[in-house]
């Protein structure tokens, strides 16, 4: 019989979720941030869930893009249902994946070889020192490579990978803190706290984005409605822009691209 106790633990996770969805509801930029999210996760439905992979290569960035749809999932999931702190930690390995595949993007010829040196079989390096290609394929490897790429100077990438790391991976008195409630108490199990919720929401709209984006550099869609939640996504993201920096929203031309979709 499966005990009592987690299912009272399951209505307390249920009850926080009802609060903490109310809570995004009345805030205007939680609200546009939670929406930004969903579009990205209905991108990478369609890149990772329903583009055809043509090869292994193709097969490897598919399934590295369900980790990170699956991270963001269990990310929003666990803030939602008022575990952040382990959210917190999902988030950073969706971050770390996604600038993984994105250097892929960079170096298409190393998906093959990162593919044998992960596969846990020693000899499966094509020759290649594996101290070389463990230097390579390390985080911080890869965002200097990408950071190079892009001629990018601000390390951002490093900010907010030692940030996520700090608060979600390891075990630091930054991260454990996020267990705290308001009153600086100390809770044990879920709890909701909202601007710990509010602050991984807004971590969450940028990774998220970023894995869609960084996704679709690998695939091509071809079907008239996978293409169409491709716009849907990029124009989301435009009013997402406009309402946080801004940056005017091209209204006149996403309507222009919706309209050659209905006559396609």
């Amino acid at each position: 019989m499966f005990p009592d106790n987690f299912h009272r633990l399951r209505w307390q996770e249920q009850a926080i979720q009802a609060e903490a969805v109310k809570a995004i509801e009345s805030s205007p930029d939680h609200g546009l941030h939670i929406g930004m999210v969903e579009r990205s996760l209905d991108l990478l439905n369609v890149l990772v869930g329903k583009a055809p992979a043509k090869n292994d290569d193709d097969l490897t960035i598919q399934l590295l893009g369900i980790r990170v749809t699956n991270d963001l999932l269990g990310c929003l999931r666990l803030a939602l249902g008022g575990y952040c702190q382990p959210g917190v930690m999902l988030l950073r390995d969706a971050f770390e994946t996604t600038l993984l595949v994105d250097y892929f993007h960079l170096r298409p010829e190393r998906i093959a070889e990162w593919r044998s040196f992960t596969s846990n079989d020693p000899s499966a390096s094509n020759g290649e020192s594996r101290k070389a290609l463990r230097q390579e394929f390390k985080a911080v490897s890869i965002r200097e490579a990408l950071d190079n790429r892009d001629a990018d100077g601000s390390l951002r990438r490093m900010k907010r990978y030692k940030m996520l790391s700090s608060l979600g991976a390891h075990p630091t008195f930054a991260g454990i803190a996020l267990t705290r409630d308001e009153n600086g108490l100390a809770q044990w199990g879920p709890f909701f706290r909202e601007a710990l919720l509010f602050a991984v929401i807004e971590e969450l709209v940028w990774v998220a984005m970023e894995g869609a984006f960084v996704l679709g550099r690998h695939f091509e869609l071809e079907e008239i409605p996978q293409i169409a939640v491709d716009v849907g996504f990029y124009e989301t993201m435009s009013r997402w822009n406009e309402h946080f920096f801004d940056v005017p929203h091209q209204a006149d031309r996403f309507e222009e691209l919706r309209e050659l979709l209905h006559k396609a």
